[in-house]
C-alpha cells in the first residue's frame, strides 16, 4: 500500500509538471506577447537597371530577361501594440538584382574595347546589356499590421554591393569615334564587339521600398516589394555612358514568422 501510494504521487506531480508546461508560452511566444516578431524571408528579385525616364538615344527594347535573383532576409519587426497597428521593421537581407537586354539605339554614348583598345564615341545599332549586382542591404520601414492578418510597410533601404558588372556587346551598327560626326566605324551582325563597366559600379544603393504580405496559412506569408533606386549605380566620375542607370525590382515570395 504505502509504495502504491508513492506511484501514485509521483504520478500527479508528473501531471501537474506537465500541466505547468503546457500552459506556459514558447521564447517566441513571450517575445511576440512584448511586441517583438522574426521573420525569414526567401524569394526572387525581378525587374531592371534602367535610366528613368527612358532617353530618346533608345529606340526598342528588343529582348527581355530578368533573370532569378535570390533573396534571403532575416528581419525584426517592433510594434508598439502587439499583433496589430503601427511598428518599425528592419532586418539584414542578402539579395541578389540582375538583368539582361537587347536594345536597338542610335547616337548612344559609350565606350568599347577592340583589339585591346578602349574607344569612346557614340554608337548606332544593336546593343547588348547586362548588369548583375549582389549584396547586404539594411531596409528601414515603417509598417503597420492588420492584425496577424497581414502588413502593409513604406521606408528606405541603403545596400553595400559586394560583387557587380554591367557588360555586354555591340553589333549590327555603327561607331562614331569621339562625337557623332567622329570617324566611322561600321560593325556586322556577326561583329560583336563587348564592353565592361566593373571598375565603375558604384559600391552602395539608397532607395526606397514600399510593400506588403499576407498570410497564407499558419505563420507562413506571401510577400511583394517594390525596391525604386536613388543612386546611379555607376560611379560620379563615369562618363562612359551619358545618362544614369538606377536599379528597379520587385522582390516577392514566402517567409514564416517566429
Amino acid at each position: 500500500m504505502h509504495t502504491f501510494t508513492k506511484i501514485a504521487a509521483t504520478a500527479l506531480a508528473l501531471i501537474s509538471f506537465a500541466s505547468v508546461a503546457s500552459a506556459q508560452m514558447s521564447p517566441t511566444d513571450r517575445i511576440r506577447e512584448k511586441g517583438w516578431e522574426l521573420e525569414i524571408r526567401t524569394g526572387v528579385n525581378l525587374g531592371g537597371t534602367a535610366p528613368m525616364p527612358m532617353p530618346a538615344e533608345v529606340r526598342e527594347i528588343k529582348e527581355y530577361n530578368p533573370k532569378l535573383n535570390g533573396i534571403l532576409e532575416l528581419s525584426v519587426s517592433k510594434w508598439f501594440i502587439p499583433h496589430g497597428g503601427f511598428g518599425f521593421v528592419t532586418g539584414v537581407r542578402l539579395e541578389q538584382k540582375g538583368m539582361e537586354t537587347v536594345a536597338r539605339v542610335k547616337n548612344y554614348h559609350m565606350a568599347m574595347t577592340q583589339q585591346g583598345a578602349v574607344m569612346e564615341g557614340n554608337w548606332t545599332g544593336m546593343v547588348r546589356s547586362s548588369y548583375y549586382g549582389s549584396g547586404v542591404t539594411v531596409p528601414l520601414l515603417l509598417a503597420y499590421n492588420f492584425h496577424d492578418k497581414g502588413r502593409v510597410s513604406a521606408g528606405f533601404y541603403a545596400g553595400y554591393i559586394l560583387d557587380g558588372d554591367f557588360s555586354g556587346d555591340v553589333y549590327d551598327g555603327y561607331f562614331r569615334k569621339g562625337s557623332p560626326v567622329g570617324e566611322k566605324i561600321v560593325f556586322s551582325n556577326e561583329d560583336h564587339t563587348p564592353y565592361s563597366f566593373k571598375d565603375a559600379i558604384r559600391p552602395y544603393e539608397v532607395g526606397l521600398q514600399i510593400g506588403g504580405s499576407v498570410k497564407i496559412y499558419h505563420n507562413f506569408n506571401l510577400f511583394a516589394d517594390l525596391k525604386y533606386g536613388f543612386t546611379n549605380i555607376f560611379k560620379s566620375d563615369f562618363t562612359a555612358i551619358s545618362f544614369p542607370m538606377y536599379p528597379i525590382y520587385i522582390g516577392t515570395g514566402f517567409s514564416h514568422l517566429f
